[in-house]
């Protein structure tokens, strides 16, 4: 049985919502997936996941590579509204599951909520009602190949206390030649790393065409430091067993991405305190949007991609050795 949370119906308590124990370790997903389970599958080590750091690695690097198996103990879980199976946006949008701290202040949970942008006189409003995560379908040449990339992006409308807190977070998935989830990018991070996670099977194909990783490095697929200096694969993650959406988990109060998962593996989660859905709205194009215009350009000097592709033809290949099959 695939593992993670069961969500149920989204929970909507007017007061902070009541905390569900998820019984040891390992609960079922049910309710999780939301189009199709993950068929059980044995949970195997990522191919270069056991080198130990390199002792020239900065601290920024190793606290990113030690983030993967953070656990957190409380989240709020945000998915997609109910959409078709053969909608590639829906089936590829992420589970959000943000932590949150003292669950007995009202405004710890507030400050954590996704919201939606809507133009306004003078400027964007941010509002939490409904939650809303935009998104975008286009393509990037690599290899001589056209490959599919889906971005998608959110907004966290309450400032918070919180030093370097994100107000703008998403993430930006880049499919294989075989129309598979391979690479995901993190687009905002509090330390200005530009955060990448890879699957299984591209650092598999990376570590037979080039080799064990270079100095620095934990896996086969990243480039050396010269070459990307401010680029961290963070983690190598399960292939699904068909195109699914990621599970991103989110530091409390600063909104950086603590690790992403395969939802065919573990939940990083001990308590699921309430599920929320959150509705896609499609833009064709972020730079045309005022309310998107102003949202970014707070964080822009955070960014580790940009959100259309016209100001970022081409970033993974540069950044990644990229195996030939690709």
């Amino acid at each position: 049985m695939s593992r993670g949370f069961n969500t149920g119906k989204p929970q909507t308590e007017a007061r902070a919502p009541r905390a569900q124990p998820v019984v040891g370790v390992v609960v079922t997903l049910l309710g999780l997936v939301l189009i199709f389970a993950c068929a059980p599958r044995p949970r195997a080590a990522p191919a270069g996941n056991t080198a130990a750091p390199a002792p020239g690695l900065s601290s920024t690097r190793q606290e990113i590579y030690a983030r993967a198996s953070n656990s957190f103990l409380n989240v709020l879980l945000f998915k997609p509204a109910e959409g078709s199976n053969a909608d590639l946006t829906f089936r590829l949008a992420p589970l959000i599951l943000q932590e949150v701290g003292a669950t007995n202040q009202l405004a710890l949970l507030d400050r954590d909520l996704i919201g939606s942008l809507a133009p306004a006189e003078g400027g964007s409003n941010a509002t939490l009602a409904p939650p809303t995560v935009y998104a975008k379908t286009d393509t990037v040449p690599i290899n001589g190949r056209d490959h599919l990339r889906l971005t998608y992006l959110w907004h966290y409308p309450r400032l918070t206390a919180v030093p370097d807190a994100l107000t703008v977070q998403g993430i930006r998935i880049t499919l294989d030649s075989a129309a598979q989830p391979a690479i995901w990018e993190v687009l905002t991070e509090t330390s200005s790393v530009g955060l990448i996670f890879v699957s299984d099977s591209v650092e598999s194909a990376a570590r037979a065409q080039y080799g064990p990783p270079l100095s620095g490095r934990h896996f086969a697929i990243e480039c050396g430091a010269d070459q990307a200096p401010a680029t961290v694969v963070a983690r190598v993650i399960e292939d699904g067993p068909t195109a699914m959406g990621p599970m991103v988990y989110l530091f409390a109060g600063r909104h950086s991405v603590s690790t992403l998962t395969c939802r065919c593996m573990a939940a990083q989660a001990k308590r699921l305190l309430a599920a929320r859905v959150y509705r896609i709205q499609i833009l064709p194009q972020f730079s045309a949007d005022p309310a998107w215009v102003e949202a970014c350009g707070r964080e822009e000097r955070r960014f580790a991609f940009a959100p259309d592709a016209e100001t970022d033809p081409c970033r993974i290949d540069r950044c990644l050795r990229l195996p030939a099959g690709f």
